[in-house]
């Protein structure tokens, strides 16, 4: 249901993208992509513990953004927050996300 309801928002992501989110437990989020054009959910997930920050017309993705991190955690640097995950960057590539920047990327799914 969390699927269907949440495609049914419309493109949120990189033009005709729909991403879509649900908890899987404390402190944890599981995203997946939908093509709004064809319905098609792509194999590629993200798990984060802040969730995303991304906008309909961009390609770029910020996963466990510090700003929702610091909004979450009042008075606690990002750096120093167990529960805040590690926030990267990435770009969606016509059919998949690709890490931006050098660190840790530890948010996508293994499937690609």
């Amino acid at each position: 249901p969390a699927i269907r309801t949440g495609a049914a928002s419309g493109p949120n992501f990189a033009g005709h993208l729909t991403l879509v989110g649900w908890g899987c437990g404390t402190e944890c989020q599981v995203t997946v992509i939908i093509d709004a054009r064809t319905g098609e959910i792509y194999p590629q997930s993200l798990l984060t513990q802040m969730g995303t920050a991304h906008t309909r017309m961009s390609t770029l993705l910020i996963a466990d953004p510090p700003d929702t991190a610091a909004a979450e955690f009042p008075g606690v640097d990002p750096k120093d927050c167990v529960a805040c995950g590690i926030p990267a960057a990435y770009v969606w590539r016509g059919n998949r996300l690709e890490p931006l920047g050098s660190g840790e990327h530890p948010h996508l799914s293994k499937r690609r």
